[in-house]
């Protein structure tokens, strides 16, 4: 087993519906553009994207004001989340009827495994937006493809890309979501667990 296989392996993984676009790339690409000169955005997706980075600067001064006060930490983040609310139905009414929400995304920290209408070659280069959900939170970022395989019909592909330089920002965004589906599920089946 190679090495990046290896470290693939290294990350948790969530099965999940997720928006995937997907730009075929050239190394050049990668080394002189920015990914997000691929992909349009919208305000919603902006939006979300800024949202979430404001959280994250403000997560600190959140802590310190929760040891201080905790009745007046408690009121900021029900205002942080009326606000999350808002973005995220700005987001939901921005977003035109998407054409690219594929249902069992396998995605981790490392990458994403996803169904393409095309095939894609083997280590070939391309640009991804890759949008959560419910929260409409997304990233843009370079990946190398590593398999792009056939299903038994040849109806599409199933195609799996690690990605290239991830920032610590994306690899947080990424993080967040996964643990979000994981403790979602969790909670699904210890509800299951409960009515039998």
């Amino acid at each position: 087993m190679n090495e990046q296989s290896d470290e693939q392996r290294n990350y948790f993984r969530i099965f999940a519906n997720i928006e995937v676009e997907v730009v075929p790339v050239s190394e050049e690409d990668v080394k002189q553009r920015q990914c997000e000169s691929f992909f349009r955005t919208s305000v919603g997706f902006r939006l979300a994207k800024e949202l979430y980075a404001l959280d994250q600067e403000n997560t600190h001064i959140l802590r310190i004001i929760s040891d201080r006060d905790r009745e007046v930490a408690a009121y900021l983040k029900m205002l942080n989340k009326k606000i999350d609310l808002l973005g995220q139905a700005m987001a939901e009414h921005s977003e035109i009827a998407s054409q690219n929400l594929q249902e069992n995304v396998s995605l981790s920290e490392g990458g994403v495994a996803f169904d393409a209408k095309e095939q894609c070659g083997k280590n070939t280069y391309v640009a991804l937006k890759i949008t959560m959900l419910p929260s409409y939170i997304g990233v843009m970022m370079f990946g190398r493809v590593v398999e792009s395989k056939a299903n038994e019909s040849n109806d599409y592909y199933r195609t799996s890309v690690s990605f290239l330089s991830v920032s610590e920002h994306e690899r947080h965004i990424l993080a967040r979501h996964i643990m979000q589906v994981q403790s979602a599920q969790q909670r699904l089946r210890n509800q299951l667990s409960d009515q039998t």
